[in-house]
């Protein structure tokens, strides 16, 4: 199956000619032909290209073939793979990525009891899911109907199709809400800030003082027209770790905590930019109890040397909430105001 030419026309016989001289200088520059592979034009195992060099004419003195076969996929031609092998031989290549599962309804609080559906990008696509805190796998709980829930839970899904390496995990964690915070609408005196909340879920884990992070969910919610509430949407959701800091303030009725953002596939550090202060995945939670009880002697130090250009922590007040009690979110839960801080500067 002819592919390509140049300066020829006409049967390519034996004894043909090119149909014009080309100066010697053309020779030291490479011309480049664009093979397209049609269908069916290769076949599994051993392929031949062959290549007819033309003279002028029977009396040329000098002749010069050097090819160059470089092979290019196509877009969509490209595979993935699940881990890379340099030096060695690919592993088994896929066709892509499978698209992580859709949620119906995003994490945060709510009140009563949700469906939640998951969906996937086609119907040859399987999702499974978790909802023990555990990373989802081919023998975990196959996706079939909406999955209820009235409990505090965390929903973990991947999406595995046939050919494609399986989906990133998606994580979202709803914790319901006890009557005197989910009646916001109704109550005397419903729960609002003009600064931020945070509830931190730790799933019914006790936080004590011994220096180990707790894996928990962090959902923070910012003031929407000068107001923030639990009737606001999350700002922002992440699994994370969590742990009392300190060593003379740990023994304090309102504890000081070290939080640890995460990825969704693993318990490794997630940068994330909290309230506008610069990415980080460790933060601080200054919560003074015993002195400083205006929490603003080491914010407004900060404060001041940020704006005279001098490097010092950025701080942000927030309202935090902390369940440790595995139900619902109630005021008892309630914690106080914090200072929230980087780790570094």
């Amino acid at each position: 199956t002819e592919v390509a030419r140049a300066n020829f026309t006409g049967p390519p016989g034996f004894a043909a000619a090119a149909d014009v001289e080309r100066p010697d200088a053309a020779g030291l520059t490479a011309e480049d032909f664009l093979i397209t592979v049609e269908p069916n034009l290769l076949r599994s195992g051993t392929n031949i290209l062959a290549i007819q060099l033309l003279n002028a004419h029977e009396f040329a003195e000098r002749i010069l073939v050097l090819p160059n076969l470089t092979a290019t996929f196509k877009p969509g031609g490209l595979l993935s793979f699940m881990s890379p092998t340099p030096g060695t031989n690919n592993a088994e290549g896929f066709v892509g990525v499978a698209a992580t599962p859709d949620f119906s309804i995003p994490g945060g609080t709510f009140a009563g009891s949700l469906a939640v559906e998951l969906t996937a990008e086609s119907t040859d696509t399987e999702i499974r899911y978790t909802t023990n805190r555990g990373l989802p796998t081919m023998s975990s709980l196959l996706y079939t109907d909406p999955i209820a829930i009235s409990t505090t839970t965390q929903i973990r899904a991947m999406a595995f199709r046939p050919g494609y390496v399986p989906s990133e995990i998606r994580t979202e964690t709803y914790i319901p809400l006890g009557a005197d915070l989910a009646n916001y609408e109704n109550s005397d005196a419903p729960f609002s800030s003009q600064v931020p909340i945070v509830v931190f879920d730790t799933f019914g884990q006790s936080i004590v003082d011994d220096g180990i992070f707790r894996d928990i969910s962090f959902t923070l919610y910012e003031p929407d027209g000068g107001v923030a509430s639990f009737a606001n949407s999350a700002t922002i959701k992440s699994r994370a770790g969590l742990k009392i800091r300190g060593s003379l303030t740990a023994g304090f009725p309102k504890k000081p905590y070290a939080l640890e953002l995460r990825h969704d596939f693993s318990n490794t550090d997630r940068s994330l930019s909290l309230l506008g202060m610069p990415a980080e995945s460790d933060w601080v939670l200054q919560g003074p109890y015993d002195f400083d009880r205006s929490m603003n002697r080491n914010r407004i130090i900060y404060d001041l040397s940020n704006q005279i250009g001098r490097p010092a922590m950025r701080t942000r007040y927030i309202e935090v909430f902390v369940n440790q009690s595995g139900s619902q979110l109630t005021n008892s839960h309630y914690a106080g105001v914090y200072v929230l801080s980087l780790i570094h500067i």
